[in-house]
């Protein structure tokens, strides 16, 4: 092999190692992002309803947390939609 045929098939080598390491850091940005969206979001919101909750056995207003608790749940519901765009969009990034 000539000079250059050695040159660039290390370049090349060098090439797919780099491009292999970003893929696999950028998979692992793309995994602890969602669970760190998920795990903040669930505590925030499921904290919130258990408060909410235990307020509306303790009989001290009118049964009117329905609508709150619906609030709440929504805000659940957006949470995984959060974490599932996130995850969505470092996939992107790794693809």
């Amino acid at each position: 092999m000539s000079l250059d045929q050695e040159t660039y098939k290390r370049q090349a080598e060098a090439a797919y190692q780099l491009g292999f390491e970003l893929l696999k850091s950028a998979r692992a940005a793309q995994i602890e992002y969602g669970r760190w969206l998920v795990n903040t979001l669930w505590l925030m919101h499921s904290g919130a309803i258990v408060g909410l909750l235990f307020k509306a056995h303790s009989g001290e207003h009118p049964p009117s947390y329905s609508v709150a608790l619906f609030w709440f749940v929504a805000g659940i519901v957006s949470a995984f939609i959060a974490a599932f765009a996130a995850w969505w969009n470092f996939t992107f990034a790794a693809v």
